[in-house]
């Protein structure tokens, strides 16, 4: 031990006087070092050989002089790499370049082992276990590395330089892990003892105090870390001060204790504004967006120069951007641009500003224009003032593109429906545009501005100021376009409103000129103005533009020809209006008579009047003079003016069968519905359906039968036709009518969707064949049945009681086999016993089974017969071995024959009790009605009947009795 200590002393003044002159660069001094430490390392292994490996502190030195030596030729073998091109150092296989290095590393870790092998009780173990730990972690191996600093705390009992730097290389790791817990004890633990610090106890301490930060000691970590700021201004500790200056400063206003981080900056004399400005960077690194806020705006407080503000106002930018505030972005914005005006931002400051403004207007325009916001309608219009503030600003910032902005803001405040914002906004883009004679936005501005006009909420005033003028300013410019079709119709629109017919007049005769072949909205245009001397009672002046229509100065469709002959008579028939406005219905109907039968009257004219005088005749309450004047109406009508007054035939109709007079009401359904048959209606099925169901309630299935062959012409939807149809079957089936059924059934069953609708009438006509004896008939509609239950996938669209024939038919079809397996008497001896009691059972099962499948029809008669005939085959299997004696057998055999049968007969009872319980269960819960209720819940011995008093009465479909 005294040959090491004094061993160590010279080496170490070797390397002190050597590093005065020799080490001009650190290759050559770890050369120097690794030349000092292989004397030494020789003289070590001499020393072992001479004590044959039995003194672990000489051992011990070997591996510390092995690892310091590994370490020395390692970071030769990196700088030796790191000469190499990127290129060749990937193609070098790593494993051999650092072969030397990792052999000494190798020698070292099983030195180490060796110590702990020989000498377990070895008192240096610590120091063992630290080499161990350092060698694993050249090797990246972490946990090991981890394990054996743990080894090299716990073995020793008290503090030593050894166990303080395995603590703190321990705390790194749980500190590097994220482990504060853990670091804080070990750290804490190694710092007590002074005398063992080094020059990285400042470094450490940072790890400590951000130990202490992690789980919220706060108040620790900045005593700690300002411990470490006055340390590190001395020359025996590592200096932390630029990141501590940070890092407490981020303590601080994390905490909310921004003040507090400007009072140190004061303290240590440093610039607050920009130091603030470092910190809010980190918090915002680390998505730490409100304390970074705050501390950016404490920052404003102590800036000092122009450029700090800037560079505080472009941090601001970011955050509030990232943060989603754009109206303190905008604010922020509107701070800097005043910079820029003055010329006072870098090019990379004017890009970020440019960015920013540009981002955020297309964010928040994009928001105006999407669906989030178009029920928040303050939200929504706070946004659009918000992006038109932006554009404002481009403006400002890009004066040669002013128009475009201005554009894109009179588009967002569009977009919100704030219309008169909108034109407001059209019109400064549109002058912008006519300054510097910009024809796109000339363009876009106008067009703009008549969408913005011509929307929701536009006010009096807006419309006032800029709408005609922008009309006429648009058909200077352009009057050919399919844009100038519209502004003409709109200027039209605009005139006609405020009742200024004359300019209306002047409007469509210029736009006569400039689309001269669109018929049509001349047509438009001229209705209206016929329209407002119709309103006027102005006679004149309706015959002179129909005298201009019929010179052929406007063409015009003989629609509107018809129109205006109607506007004629309208005026003709105003004494008919008259009388009607004031109530006087029988002077109207006598002048209407008169116009009909006045030789001058139009075709027109007497349509309209018989018309008239059939809905008159209806308010009056005469329904017979009501149908004839409709049979008239209808004479005269085309198609197109049926479907047009449809509704009112409608109510004409159902008032006649209102009224018991069904023949007329049949007639005048089917005359409207050949009438409007091509049309497309929605009322011809209504129309059909009323004809055939009031034909068939009044018995007369001829005429039904007619209207309904007659309406597979008028395309109405195949549903409807099928329903009629098989109104028509259940017609037949009522009335006894069984081969018509038949043939209507047969008609019917083309088509499988109608399945589900033919199985209760198919079995009806069955029924009607076993009633007459023809069972054979009958067998053949039964197989029929059974096919198209089969066919039909959804099974729920099936009558209650077509399901109830299904289960009915399909327990009869199993009857026979009931018979067959109650015919089978039990007989000794005993092979045959129970040779017949096997195939009795094997019967039930197989009964049991098919009566079960029929309780999956959904029939509620069906299911209780099931269950009636299950308690009847199995009552019977019980009786039938109950009630068996073995033919000449001793009483003693019987008995014993009577208990081993018992332990048949308890199951086969216990079935039959399962049965019933089931049975009325599904009774109670499902309130089925079933003759054969009586069976399970009586078995057959009481019936309730329930007597219909007087009260009760029975109707046909016509209603009556």
């Amino acid at each position: 031990m005294l040959f090491r200590t004094y061993l160590r002393k010279i080496i170490l003044l070797m390397v002190i006087c050597s590093s005065l002159g020799v080490y001009g660069n650190d290759n050559a001094r770890r050369s120097e070092l690794v030349k000092v430490i292989d004397l030494e390392l020789r003289e070590v292994t001499r020393l072992n050989k001479q004590s044959r490996t039995s003194d672990p502190d000489l051992l011990l030195r070997m591996a510390e002089l092995l690892l310091e030596k590994a370490r020395l030729v390692k970071e030769l073998e990196n700088s030796r790499f790191m000469q190499y091109d990127a290129e060749k150092r990937q193609k070098i296989d790593k494993k051999k370049f650092f072969k030397q290095s990792n052999s000494y590393f190798v020698q070292a870790q099983k030195t180490c082992h060796l110590i702990l092998k020989k000498f377990p009780r070895f008192k240096g173990k610590a120091d063992v276990y630290y080499i161990m730990a350092y060698n694993a972690k050249e090797f990246q191996q972490d946990k090991k590395a981890q394990a054996y600093f743990s080894k090299s705390v716990k073995s020793t009992g008290k503090t030593t330089f050894t166990s303080t730097r395995s603590k703190v290389a321990l705390a790194e790791i749980y500190f590097n892990q994220g482990q504060y817990k853990q670091a804080i004890p070990l750290y804490e633990n190694a710092f007590r003892n002074k005398k063992f610090r080094d020059k990285w106890y400042t470094k450490d301490s940072v790890n400590l105090a951000w130990s202490y930060y992690r789980v919220g000691k706060t108040k620790s970590a900045i005593r700690l870390m300002r411990e470490a700021y006055k340390l590190s201004k001395s020359p025996n500790y590592v200096d932390m001060s630029f990141s501590i200056e940070r890092d407490l400063a981020y303590f601080y206003t994390d905490s909310g204790r921004v003040n507090e981080a400007v009072q140190f900056y004061k303290s240590i004399g440093k610039n607050i504004a920009s130091n603030l400005l470092k910190v809010s960077t980190y918090l915002m690194n680390r998505g730490k967006y409100s304390p970074a806020e705050k501390t950016l705006k404490q920052a404003l407080n102590y800036k000092v120069s122009e450029q700090e503000d800037i560079e505080i106002n472009i941090k601001l930018l970011s955050l509030y951007e990232r943060f989603g505030k754009y109206h303190n972005h905008q604010k922020v914005a509107k701070t800097l641009l005043k910079y820029h005006e003055q010329k006072k931002l870098n090019p990379e400051q004017v890009k970020v500003l440019e960015y920013q403004l540009k981002r955020i207007s297309g964010i928040v325009q994009k928001q105006v224009s999407g669906k989030q916001y178009k029920s928040q309608k303050k939200t929504l219009y706070s946004k659009a003032r918000l992006a038109v503030g932006y554009f404002a600003l481009l403006s400002q910032f890009d004066p040669l593109n002013a128009h475009k902005y201005t554009f894109l803001g009179a588009e967002t405040y569009f977009a919100a429906g704030m219309n008169n914002s909108a034109v407001e906004e059209y019109a400064n883009s549109l002058q912008r545009a006519q300054d510097i004679k910009n024809a796109k936005y000339i363009k876009l501005s106008n067009e703009g501005m008549m969408a913005a006009l011509g929307g929701k909420n536009i006010s009096k005033k807006s419309k006032d100021k800029y709408v005609e003028i922008a009309y006429l300013n648009s058909l200077r410019a352009d009057n050919k376009s399919k844009q100038a079709d519209k502004v003409y119709q709109r200027l039209f629109g605009l005139y006609f409103d405020r009742g200024d017919i004359p300019n209306c007049e002047k409007t469509l005769l210029s736009y006569k000129n400039s689309f001269p072949r669109n018929y049509s909205t001349q047509e438009a245009m001229l209705a209206r103005i016929l329209d407002h001397h119709k309103k006027k009672g102005d006679l004149e002046s309706i015959k002179t533009w129909v005298a201009r229509i019929n010179s052929g100065d406007f063409k015009v469709t003989p629609k509107f020809a018809k129109k205006t002959k109607i506007i004629m008579l309208s005026l003709q028939f105003d004494n008919v209006e008259k009388a009607t406005s004031k109530g006087d219905k029988k002077k109207a109907l006598a002048l209407y008579v008169a116009i009909y039968k006045d030789p001058t009257t139009t075709d027109s004219g007497r349509e309209n009047a018989s018309y008239n005088i059939a809905t008159l005749f209806h308010e009056l309450g005469d329904t017979y003079r009501s149908f004839a004047w409709s049979k008239r109406a209808l004479s005269h009508m085309n198609s197109k003016n049926v479907k047009r007054f449809q509704g009112s035939f409608l109510k004409i109709s159902n008032d006649l069968f209102e009224h018991q007079k069904t023949k007329e009401s049949v007639e005048l359904y089917a005359t409207v519905l050949d009438k409007i048959c091509l049309e497309r209606s929605s009322n011809k099925a209504t129309f059909l359906k009323n004809a055939v169901n009031v034909a068939l309630a009044d018995g007369d299935a001829k005429t039904a039968r007619a209207v309904l062959n007659n309406s597979y012409r008028c395309r109405i939807s195949s549903s409807v036709l099928d329903e009629l149809e098989l109104e028509m079957l259940r017609f037949e089936v009522e009335n006894n009518n069984w081969s018509d059924a038949l043939a209507q059934i047969r008609k019917l069953s083309k088509s499988t969707r109608i399945y589900p609708d033919l199985i209760y009438p198919l079995s009806k006509v069955r029924n009607a064949y076993i009633a007459a004896g023809r069972v054979s008939n009958a067998r053949e509609l039964e197989r029929e049945i059974l096919s198209y239950y089969s066919k039909i996938r959804n099974k729920r669209k099936i009558e209650i009681e077509g399901l109830d024939e299904v289960a009915l038919i399909r327990i009869q079809l199993l009857e026979s086999r009931i018979q067959s397996y109650k015919s089978i008497e039990l007989a000794f001896p005993d092979s045959k016993f129970n040779s017949l009691l096997q195939r009795k059972f094997k019967l039930l099962d197989g009964l049991t089974t098919d009566l079960i499948n029929v309780m999956s029809v959904g029939s509620g008669k069906g299911m209780i017969k099931s269950y009636d005939h299950l308690v009847d085959v199995y009552k019977h299997m019980i009786h039938s071995i109950d009630s068996f004696v073995p033919p000449g057998k001793s009483p003693e055999y019987v008995s014993t024959f009577k208990k081993s049968m018992n332990n048949i007969l308890l199951p086969l009872r216990k079935k039959v009790d399962d049965f019933k319980r089931e049975a009325i269960a599904k009774i109670n819960k499902d309130n089925i009605l079933s003759d054969d209720n009586k069976n399970i819940i009586f078995e057959g011995k009481f019936s309730p009947e329930f007597i219909l008093g007087n009260n009760g009465v029975l109707m046909d479909r016509g209603g009556s009795r």
